[in-house]
């Protein structure tokens, strides 16, 4: 954990649903909690501070369901197909 400017840091590990791949991601907890809480990932996390993959990172920390950038591709990929 770091602590800096008031804020502290956590990492959390995240693992892809589709390929058990476990990726690692630092977030800023007061920005969590207000995620949590009911703030919108867009408004908790702002571009361009944040990238939308990372959002969908902070998504997968609430829902419990992650897809890695890689599979991602390939999910997204089968799906246009059909």
């Amino acid at each position: 954990m770091t602590t800096g400017n008031l804020t502290t840091e956590q990492d959390y590990s995240l693992a892809c649903n589709v390929c058990a791949v476990v990726q690692t991601v630092r977030v800023c907890t007061v920005r969590k909690d207000k995620y949590l809480h009911g703030l919108m990932v867009q408004e908790a996390f702002p571009e361009p501070e944040f990238n939308s993959a990372y959002r969908e990172q902070i998504i997968g920390l609430r829902s419990g369901y992650h897809v890695c950038d890689d599979c991602w591709d390939s999910v997204t990929a089968y799906e246009e197909e059909e």
